[in-house]
């Protein structure tokens, strides 16, 4: 029963009620001191039901929550990593954890809610050729592979083969050694997967076409599937790995349809092929038959046996490391308020973004692509002074500018925001002064646009030339080299800014690559030199080419890699300390070619120094807030609980 006010004065003898409500002016003292004591008694009755909610980790409040951790001896962990359940669901399956204790189903769920990376736990002592006893014969455990068996042979090298192997007495948890009877490995995939649907795919002829956006090879990646057994180990369509060729044939149901990985609207036969270049690259092969398309998903290639009408809309998922540079992710909070502005849609009310450019009048306005596709196009605006204009995808939404001429941008005092945009084919150009740019979850394709193998078309091009800006802002986005004044205010964030090269330059000043302007580069990855007038802040990035100052007398470099005898503020404990360890320490990428899936992630050969030399432990670099050494660091705190005696675990990255 609820005590509120009626039910209190419902309690009293109904002649105190009558002579309350007989008071004069309206006054109703006994029924106020009635309302003040429901008030104390519905607290009471929360404070009593919480104080029962507070016995069970699904409803207690927060503060709780580490008490019944210490009860059933969770140990805390990092609490910084995005994306991993907290600390309430942590302690809620402790006990479920503890009752599978050391089988590899639970290692393997353990991994991916401790570290958020799909995961696939392998014991390779079950992979030791042995000479076998004729009680306990293991014919899949043989000592010699047989060559007839090639989807067996497609899987080696990779969590997923069934070989025997020889013994190896390395340490498994330095990721030496692997074949030994001790030995748990855990695989972990970093790499997460980004869908692209219904896109139009990129044409090199009537019949041939790449599933990429920017028209080059792309592996094609698996859209996982959750397992529905809790005693269930992954399996390859349950990570974000790779679609081989005689994998994607042999389980097409698992990986192809509206649903799943790849799709082609409209086809309905489908057959799986190389289609490597034959000779040169205008012959793919083999040409299907005339009512039928082929698909290599190693290479991202789709090629039809007639010639088609305009580009099929396909589907699929590629791999990147985190949302960055657009996509079909959430990045509704990072959006303009639309209030004060007028929204403008492409195509629903003008057909191409020049036209909706050309339909800004005496206005701020939005505005927002809201299909995929691929927008080719020759744009230019002349801005009324004093605008404020944002042009973006909409949200989940990554369209496609394919400039065919530079994108001339002129206006005093103007406002521009370019929101969650593929821009490719030439350069964005800002004539006038300038007020701001902001660049928000873009990209600018280094070298403009790729080759069929995905190299920069034009390395040496500039993505972003500026004349007169007052500020430049950029965040989680990538872009090319870029050219901008010496009194510039540049604030570089949590990006890539990619000069192609090593040897080039990525930032420079606009007239004759003088000096650039006053220039901070937090979590940032800067692939080519910078020639800065003042470099006032360096924090938790990673500087591949050497970075000159004119400025030296302020600002500062902290926590990042920056080359041994670049000319900069003073350094505070950045990499490498001297000239001596200089030639030891040095980034490496899986892969500094854009367009790849491991392109700019830190491969494990990476000097710690660099791993985890921010300022808070995690890597340095535009990737340093996904916190990869404290959650490869979280799961082997845990594996110190819930290994087997005897065992030794290994981590190894998948990708």
């Amino acid at each position: 029963m609820r005590l509120d006010k009626d039910a209190l004065a419902r309690l009293l003898p109904a002649i105190y009620r009558l002579r309350d409500a007989q008071q004069a002016e309206g006054k109703r003292p006994l029924s106020d001191l009635i309302r003040l004591l429901a008030e104390q008694v519905q607290e009471l009755e929360e404070n009593l039901e919480q104080l029962y909610d507070d016995q069970f980790i699904e409803t207690c409040d927060d503060w709780i929550v580490p008490y019944i951790g210490d009860l059933v001896g969770c140990r805390n962990l990092n609490p910084k990593i995005p994306g991993i359940p907290g600390r309430r669901a942590e302690v809620a399956n402790t006990i479920a954890y503890r009752r599978r204790k050391g089988t590899a189903s639970m290692l393997e769920q353990l991994a991916r809610d401790v570290t958020g990376w799909e995961s696939r736990v392998v014991e390779f002592f079950l992979r030791l050729a042995t000479t076998q006893n004729v009680n306990h014969v293991r014919p899949d455990n043989l000592a010699v592979a047989s060559i007839k068996r090639a989807a067996e042979i497609e899987s080696l090298s990779t969590p997923f083969e069934s070989f025997a192997h020889l013994a190896d007495i390395r340490s498994v948890s330095a990721r030496r050694g692997k074949y030994s009877i001790p030995n748990i490995g855990i695989f972990v995939w970093r790499l997460d997967p980004f869908s692209v649907t219904l896109s139009p795919a990129t044409p090199v002829d009537g019949k041939r076409f790449f599933f990429s956006q920017l028209g080059h090879n792309l592996p094609l990646i698996t859209c996982p599937q959750s397992e529905q057994d809790i005693a269930h180990l992954a399996e390859p369509v349950n990570v974000p790995m790779p679609i081989g060729r005689r994998l994607l044939k042999e389980h097409f149901a698992d990986y192809y349809g509206r649903d799943r990985s790849i799709f082609i609207e409209g086809c309905d036969k489908i057959k799986i092929c190389n289609l490597s270049d034959r000779g040169n690259a205008n012959n793919w092969g083999p040409e299907p038959d005339a009512d039928c398309v082929a698909i290599d998903p190693e290479l991202g290639r789709l090629m039809f046996g007639a010639d088609q009408a305009k580009p099929p809309e396909v589907a699929f998922h590629y791999g990147f490391s985190a949302e960055m540079g657009g996509g079909e992710y959430e990045r509704q909070s990072s959006f303009t308020p639309d209030g004060n502005f007028t929204v403008i849609r492409v195509p629903q009310d003008h057909p191409s973004v020049q036209a909706a450019l050309a339909a800004i009048g005496n206005q701020d306005a939005i505005i927002e692509i809201t299909e995929n596709g691929c927008y080719s196009e020759d744009l230019n605006k002349n801005f009324i002074a004093n605008r404020r204009v944002e042009i973006r995808s909409a949200n989940q939404i990554r369209a496609h500018l394919k400039l065919n001429n530079p994108f001339r941008i002129a206006g005093d005092n103007i406002g521009i925001t370019l929101n969650g945009l593929l821009i490719s084919g030439n350069k964005i150009q800002f004539s006038g002064k300038t007020k701001s740019l902001r660049l928000l979850h873009c990209t600018l394709v280094p070298g403009l646009s790729l080759t069929a193998e995905g190299r920069p078309a034009n390395p040496a091009a500039i993505s972003l030339e500026i004349e007169s800006i007052e500020e430049l802002h950029v965040e989680k986005t990538i872009l090319g080299s870029i050219r901008v004044n010496e009194d510039a205010n540049l604030q570089l964030a949590d990006s890539i800014l990619d000069a192609a090269s090593w040897n080039a330059v990525a930032l420079a000043g606009h007239v004759n690559e003088g000096p650039a302007g006053n220039v901070s580069i937090t979590r940032g990855t800067v692939i080519g030199g910078i020639r800065a007038a003042f470099l006032k802040l360096g924090c938790n990035s990673i500087f591949c080419s050497k970075v000159t100052s004119k400025k030296l007398q302020d600002g500062c470099v902290r926590f990042s890699y920056i080359p041994w005898g670049s000319r900069v503020p003073r350094r505070h404990r950045c990499q490498p300390v001297d000239e001596e360890t200089a030639a030891g320490i040095y980034p490496v990428f899986t892969s500094h070619h854009f367009g790849q899936p491991g392109y700019c992630q830190l491969a494990p050969s990476t000097p710690i120094e660099i791993k985890e030399g921010a300022d808070d432990g995690s890597e340095m670099g535009a990737f340093h807030d996904l916190f990869q050494p404290q959650r490869e660091s979280n799961l082997r705190v845990r594996l110190e609980e819930y290994l087997r005696f005897g065992l030794e675990a290994g981590i190894f990255y998948a990708s």
